[in-house]
């Protein structure tokens, strides 16, 4: 159905603008054409001296002659050059005189006063004469009569001589300016038309995208009203009643069609509007049809039609007002002097003609408050065009800024989320494809290489894309898209074509060691999902490190273990202090068994959250959740402090020794110079002697800050305290760090023993090795993950010397682990 609505639009636009190229065309053809329909000939101007003929006063050519309103005056010339009157047709403006030509006393033409009914004469008309013959010394007699209300004036140089065609020609010339103002108003159309279209281009949400629309229809409308209006017509077709009609019946449709179009303006009122449009129409259309029928005369269907437009620009006036004082809109302030003039010409026309009883036909009045009216409109609208369109560029400016990543020359994340709503929500996915060891990969290839890879990754990608489908870039090298799938198997297949463009952009790049590809999904179905929830949802399942269930690709879609992992990370996010408060965060003790005599020599102190409302979480659980989020640093110093206690309350016993606890202190929280200090505090507030403690860095924190890292080590061992590097093996293995970093314990890692030790011979010799060179260090050495005699047994025989694991005891709390203790309860063969 969309794409119905889609296709029915644009056809509806296509239509219109071939109609509005038609219309514009024909009335541009018609305005200027009449230059090549009217033979161009050469008319010549009457260069006579003329002289008053009741004063016998000489006359100026060049300037006019007045006669005042009522009266009358008479003008001569003497022939004394007969090839002034070249051809045989003389042509001369008359005004709205009534006239009388005279050649001595022989009566050449004569004005008719029934002429000036409307629908007959032109108001405006030319006299044309022919003279056959013109012997020298004969007098040319014209006598003028002003039946005007005001006074007129008679232009002496608007007469030429001339052919038929040179008159038409002359005539033609003299009335260009009604030509010229035609083809303006047609480009200011055209003005408009664009202007609508650049509103409309850049989206620009505005009162005023119709409005120019309609004056740009209208100024078209409005030149071929001045065309017809002018005396063209009459010396084309040289039929004044059509002209006459035609012009009416523009001058009844136009105003009409724009009460009708900025009616849309009007909030308030726009019921009473209606009605009277309607009553309009049907005066129109009842009194066209009278006219025809000779029932009434013109001029009462002209000035009938004047009193319904004048009353209806009144009441748009009116209730422009109001909308102003209700509303506030500055629009419909700023258009209240545009129908003000409107109704004030039609006012002015209504007038003159009951004043002068019936027989005035001049439509002047309206038509210049009118177009006074279109005038005012088009320079507000200019004003309003020039701001809307420079915060429509300046938004879109900004948009393309926005949107077009500088790296990829591809779309941006805001680009894809200005979008998230636009696909359907039963059939949406979002989905983040990212490259594994991108770093190191850029290291190799360079900045310039690199962003040449992620440009091909981008292209190649993207060509995967079907209609109505989006991509963006998101930074380092990730990935994100929007797209349609039927089912989650179908997205699998549409991540796998993805995978293989990627390939296909590492091969172009000649990228020998490629990066493992991961890809998380995330489905929307029914949901309302903002782009950050959708992102933190995608990420969550990419952080799955459980096994994909395709082989082919690494591919983990958001599902309910997913949200209730975010569940679990956003209570624990929010509930740590009051947790840390309530010592819900609290530790157990796993001891650490001493194989050359088999006694508990220490314990390694393990973070636990137990709490009644959630019960007992695991450390997997909540670890790397505050190692990401920044606030390890205060599960590190709460069980810290907790061991401290408990070891300054177990200094008071005499019964049993104290043993060496060793704490875990987080990679994430050694971050800066000083970060010892808090702890060298505790020591000192709980009296606890740095000989029961020993501290454990993981074997990777080695690489992130080895100068912060020898720091550290040399703040542990001022407070007489030990220190341990845990998980040894786990990673990098690189046994240099002992000799620039002064350990004094290594624990070597679970993976050296679940691995077939002590049966495989080759993890046997490994182990076996390892150990001794550690030894040979001059470090202790402490087995992890010890969970079987046979284990034991072996590393009894290579004289390993510390073991820690479940064979010797799982984690247990300090009560728990001090009766163990006491009670010597340890297995031994």
């Amino acid at each position: 159905m969309k794409n119905i609505r889609r296709i029915s639009n644009y056809t509806i636009c296509v239509a219109v603008t071939i109609i509005l190229a038609v219309f514009f065309s024909a009335s541009f053809i018609i305005n200027a054409g009449m230059y090549v329909k009217l033979p161009m000939g050469h008319p010549k101007v009457l260069d006579v001296q003329w002289m008053d003929a009741k004063t016998g006063q000489k006359l100026p050519t060049q300037e006019p002659v007045l006669i005042k309103s009522g009266k009358s005056r008479t003008v001569q010339c003497r022939v004394t050059d007969p090839s002034v009157f070249r051809g045989s047709y003389v042509g001369f403006w008359t005004g709205y005189m009534d006239y009388a030509i005279w050649l001595d006393k022989d009566s050449i033409l004569k004005s008719d006063p029934s002429n000036y009914r409307f629908g007959h004469e032109s108001s405006e008309h030319w006299a044309v004469f022919q003279i056959n013959q013109v012997p020298t010394g004969r007098m040319l007699t014209i006598h003028l009569t002003n039946r005007m209300h005001t006074n007129q004036l008679f232009y002496l140089n608007y007469m030429a001589a001339g052919s038929a065609a040179d008159i038409r020609e002359f005539i033609l010339v003299l009335n260009a300016q009604k030509l010229v103002f035609a083809i303006i108003l047609d480009l200011l159309g055209i003005l408009l038309l664009i202007y609508t279209g650049l509103m409309k281009l850049y989206r620009v949400k505005s009162w005023s995208k119709k409005p120019p629309f309609y004056l740009g229809l209208l100024c078209f409308a409005a030149s071929l009203w001045v065309f017809i209006d002018s005396p063209f017509p009459q010396y084309i077709s040289g039929n004044l009643t059509m002209r006459y009609q035609i012009f009416f019946g523009a001058m009844a449709i136009i105003p009409m069609l724009f009460l009708v179009l900025f009616r849309d303006v009007v909030k308030e009122g726009r019921f009473v509007l209606n009605l009277l449009l309607i009553a309009y129409n049907a005066w129109v259309l009842i009194s066209m049809v009278a006219y025809v029928g000779g029932g009434i005369p013109l001029e009462v269907c002209m000035y009938g039609t004047f009193v319904m437009l004048g009353i209806i620009a009144t009441v748009m006036t009116y209730f422009l007002l109001l909308n102003y004082r209700h509303n506030g809109e500055r629009h419909a302030i700023v258009m209240i002097p545009a129908f003000l003039f409107m109704a004030g010409g039609a006012g002015v026309d209504v007038g003159r003609f009951f004043i002068l009883g019936n027989t005035m036909d001049s439509t002047v009045g309206f038509r210049h408050g009118f177009t006074v009216a279109v005038l005012i409109l088009i320079a507000v609208l200019s004003r309003e065009a020039v701001a809307s369109l420079r915060e429509a560029q300046a938004a879109r400016t900004y948009k393309d800024r926005v949107y077009i990543d500088s790296v990829t020359k591809g779309n941006t994340r805001l680009y894809l989320d200005d979008r998230i709503h636009s696909l359907p929500p039963n059939r949406r996915y979002f989905v983040i494809a990212t490259l594994d060891a991108y770093s190191q990969l850029i290291l190799s290839l360079g900045k310039v290489r690199g962003s040449r890879l992620l440009q091909d990754i981008y292209r190649h990608m993207e060509q995967t894309l079907n209609a109505n489908e989006y991509m963006c870039y998101m930074g380092d090298a990730d990935f994100g898209f929007y797209v349609l799938a039927d089912s989650m198997e179908d997205m699998h297949k549409k991540c796998f074509r993805l995978k293989t463009q990627v390939e296909m952009a590492l091969a172009e790049n000649e990228v020998i060691s490629a990066p493992k590809i991961r890809f998380g999904v995330y489905s929307n179905e029914q949901k309302s999902k903002s782009m950050e929830d959708m992102v933190v949802c995608t990420l969550a399942a990419m952080q799955d490190n459980s096994p994909s269930r395709y082989q082919d690709i690494s591919f983990h879609a958001y599902d309910e273990e997913t949200r209730k992992r975010l569940a679990l990370e956003q209570y624990l996010a929010e509930h740590v202090d009051q947790a840390i408060e309530n010592k819900n965060i609290t530790f157990y003790l796993q001891p650490k068994v001493s194989l050359s005599d088999g006694k508990i020599h220490g314990a390694e102190a393990l973070a636990r959250w137990i709490s009644k409302e959630t019960g007992f979480i695991k450390p997997d659980q909540f670890i790397p959740v505050f190692e990401q989020n920044g606030m390890i640093r205060k599960i590190d110093l709460c069980i810290f402090r907790q061991v401290c206690e408990k070891i300054a309350e177990w200094m008071k016993e005499d019964d049993v020794d104290v043993p060496v606890i060793s704490v875990n202190i987080s990679k994430a929280a050694i971050n800066y110079t000083g970060f010892f200090n808090p702890y060298r505090k505790i020591m000192k507030e709980t009296g606890v002697p740095g000989k029961y403690l020993e501290f454990e860095l993981t074997e990777n924190i080695a690489y992130e800050n080895m100068e912060l890292l020898k720091q550290l080590i040399d703040d542990i061992h001022r407070t007489g305290a030990k220190c341990s590097m845990d998980d040894f093996g786990k990673s990098y293995s690189n046994l240099s760090a002992f000799g620039t970093l002064s350990f004094d314990v290594a624990k070597m890692d679970i993976c050296f023993f679940n691995r077939g030790f002590p049966e495989d011979d080759e993890q046997n010799l490994l182990v076996t090795g390892t150990l001794k060179l550690l030894q040979q260090l001059g470090l202790t050495v402490v087995a992890e993950g010890i969970e079987n005699k046979e284990q034991a047994e072996r590393l009894y025989a290579l004289h390993c010397d510390m073991v820690q694991g479940y064979y010797y005891g799982k984690p247990m709390t300090p009560v728990e682990f001090r009766k163990l203790q006491r009670d010597n309860q340890i297995k031994e063969e």
